[in-house]
């Protein structure tokens, strides 16, 4: 694998570049099918994504499910009247809900990793320079010279390859709800380890590329959570705010 480069900054991808390296199953295919034949459905998805984090253990939970999807459904004007699309739907959440607590946590998961990686990036349209890594090592100047530490990386980057259609790249970290990764009102610095690791990434990645390389990249959380006002306030406040969190409205307006 090729190490690409923006300027002086150096992606070396650990699952390349491609989206034929990622894994993705049929079951994620089926969700990014029906998002792409109508983007609202992506709105639906998200709510339930976000409200519905554990299986269906029992047949009022499944019920609940279902009504609040036909809830969601009756929100959006494009979706509301597409009763085989929603059937299809509803059929493919069954599937996911009737898996384990493990599988269920780790496809929410995939599920947004796999429609941030198609639609991203957010600041610059996408063209045939535009080289996507999964999990890249940065580093400036040498390879050797590793910014953020902490032994992490963010799920994607995005740069230009000739440097021309951007000089700012975008990176995104997919949590399907961010709340998992922060607490209001809850200082930072008390935050499991592994979770404030991410955070200190962000933030020395960000740092280093300010005043190394001149560049002040995009840095994103994204997730499936509805409101986050009050989150980005509480990560602004304790120093972080070089990331910006994207709700499932602002991921829905990178796909329109």
């Amino acid at each position: 694998m090729s190490t690409t480069q923006v300027k002086c900054v150096l992606y070396n991808p650990k699952k390349g570049t491609e989206w034929d390296d990622y894994e993705i199953s049929i079951f994620i295919q089926d969700l990014l099918n029906i998002i792409e034949k109508n983007k609202q459905y992506f709105l639906v998805i998200a709510n339930i994504l976000e409200k519905y984090r554990d299986p269906d253990n029992d047949e009022e939970t499944k019920n609940k499910r279902n009504l609040d999807l036909m809830d969601f459904v009756k929100l959006y004007p494009q979706t509301n009247n597409n009763k085989v699309e929603t059937q299809r739907l509803s059929l493919v959440l069954d599937t996911l809900y009737s898996k384990s607590s493990q599988d269920v946590g780790d496809i929410r998961g995939k599920v947004l990793e796999a429609i941030i990686y198609k639609y991203a990036p957010k600041n610059f349209p996408l063209s045939s320079s535009t080289v996507k890594c999964l999990e890249a090592i940065i580093s400036y100047e040498e390879t050797t010279n590793i910014l953020g530490g902490n032994d992490c990386d963010f799920d994607f980057t995005y740069h230009d390859q000739n440097g021309n259609t951007s000089t700012v790249p975008d990176y995104f970290e997919c949590k399907a709800t961010i709340d998992g990764m922060v607490k209001v009102g809850q200082p930072m610095n008390q935050l499991k380890s592994n979770k404030l690791r991410k955070w200190q990434y962000a933030k020395g990645i960000f740092d280093n590329l300010k005043s190394q390389a001149g560049i002040k990249p995009n840095i994103y959380f994204a997730c499936f959570n509805s409101r986050t006002e009050d989150i980005q306030q509480h990560v602004d406040s304790e120093g972080y705010n070089c990331v910006s969190i994207l709700n499932n409205k602002d991921i829905f307006r990178m796909l329109i």
